[in-house]
């Protein structure tokens, strides 16, 4: 027996000390606090009870049956909403969340950790990083006063960039509503497009914020501040004036081109389908919009510099290419974001192109339709896809710090004036645009 109540001591300490465990949490100074209650109880209470040992397989008739449905936190079956693991008031979920997310923002002197930040071209504005230990910014002009940092404070980006921080201050956010909000102690970074919002730092300074319907409602003691709409993934804040991060001056230099080989073809059929259920009034008023595809992403990314489609079939993306190339060449641009799309399965896309009898017709064996480089080949097989490259210029790629992955040596635009689809028989079109693009 005594053996035996050694074991069942055991079983009740370690049973309690899950819900009452200690834990050190690393803080912004990179000192340790201790926090978390002790959840144990007096040793004289460890004893077994009476009727403590049950035979195997024996239930209580008395008590109660598990929850029989889903719980709502977790959505698992078979356990009371006290002892679900991700109820926020029970101390080792609360203690886990805060652990998961003060590993992700832990401050070694002077280099600051900051999560998922986009290091190459991204979307201006103010965003919530629920990782970053500090507020940073990328624009000297949003800073209501300015502080010079000492040299050698950086912060670490994702994949283990790191950029110089050069100055420190306070910046004022106006929401779309009239309120504003003072965030202190910002930290500039020139080298990082969109403004770091730290979840962290917002809560000690007494703002909640929740996530719901795909948006995060930003309140303090109760009344409504502002929100934070997703976009691509993060949460960007709605503000009236964006912090001062959208100067012509800053985005002029960044430009886009892009395009697509049948013109839009998939906004024409859903449109087309409009048309013949609904009459006339069924077309969107934005059906011309929706055709210029590059709209959305100079929009997004907020590049003021040239933007424009080009349609030319199969060599659309190498039209963009070289288009880019001129616009840097000719100084119009510092780095353009050129390439192709093309999503063409619909009906009449596929029908045009069965007209033409450029599709396969290897029906019987649909693995081996696609040939490209068979002598007995019959056709291709249609799909859809995107690429796109960022070009820029050596100068400014090597003042942001990009990886250089190519160089563009050359390139060059021609026809044959020959066919519609065969090519000249002596190839001058091809050797002469060979020739112009070295």
């Amino acid at each position: 027996m005594k053996h035996l109540r050694i074991e069942e001591e055991t079983r009740i300490r370690h049973k309690r000390g899950k819900v009452g465990q200690s834990v050190h949490h690393v803080s912004a100074a990179g000192s340790s606090s201790h926090k978390g209650k002790s959840g144990g109880q007096n040793k004289k209470n460890f004893g077994p009870k009476k009727q403590s040992f049950k035979k195997p397989g024996h239930q209580n008739p008395n008590s109660k049956p598990k929850r029989a449905g889903p719980w709502h936190v977790c959505g698992e079956i078979g356990h009371y909403a006290r002892e679900c693991k991700d109820r926020k008031s029970i101390p080792v979920a609360h203690a886990v969340e805060k652990v998961t997310d003060m590993v992700a923002s832990v401050n070694l002197g002077e280099i600051f950790m900051i999560s998922s930040l986009t290091r190459e071209i991204c979307a201006r504005g103010w965003f919530v990083d629920t990782g970053a230990i500090v507020h940073v910014c990328g624009q000297r002009e949003s800073f209501r006063t300015y502080q010079p940092m000492p040299h050698g404070m950086v912060v670490v980006c994702a994949y283990g960039h790191r950029a110089e921080v050069l100055g420190r201050s306070d910046v004022r956010l106006t929401f779309t509503r009239g309120e504003w909000v003072t965030l202190r102690d910002v930290l500039h970074v020139p080298t990082i497009s969109k403004g770091l919002v730290s979840a962290d730092k917002f809560d000690k300074g007494g703002f909640k914020m929740v996530l719901e319907r795909g948006k995060i409602v930003i309140t303090k003691a109760r009344r409504y501040v502002g929100r934070a709409n997703n976009t691509s993934g993060m949460y960007r804040l709605c503000l009236r004036d964006e912090g001062n991060m959208s100067g012509p001056s800053v985005e002029s230099g960044v430009a886009s081109v892009s395009s697509v080989g049948m013109g839009g073809m998939s906004v024409f059929s859903d449109a087309s389908d409009s048309l013949m259920e609904g009459g006339y009034e069924k077309i969107s008023p934005l059906f011309t919009p929706y055709d210029l595809q590059n709209m959305t992403s100079v929009h997004h990314l907020g590049f003021m510099g040239p933007a424009y489609s080009i349609s030319a079939a199969c060599a659309t993306s190498n039209f963009c290419f070289c288009a880019a190339a001129n616009h840097i060449r000719e100084g119009e641009a510092d780095l353009m974001i050129a390439g192709g799309s093309e999503a063409a399965l619909n009906p009449i896309g596929v029908a045009s192109l069965a007209a033409t009898n450029a599709l396969s017709k290897r029906n019987h064996d649909p693995q081996t339709a696609r040939r490209p480089w068979d002598k007995d080949r019959n056709g291709f097989v249609i799909g859809e896809g995107a690429g796109v490259l960022v070009m820029e210029s050596l100068e400014h790629a090597m003042k942001r710090g990009a990886p250089i992955l190519a160089e563009f040596l050359g390139g060059a635009v021609n026809c044959d004036a020959y066919h519609v689809t065969n090519p000249r028989p002596d190839g001058f079109g091809v050797s002469s645009c060979i020739q112009m693009s070295l």
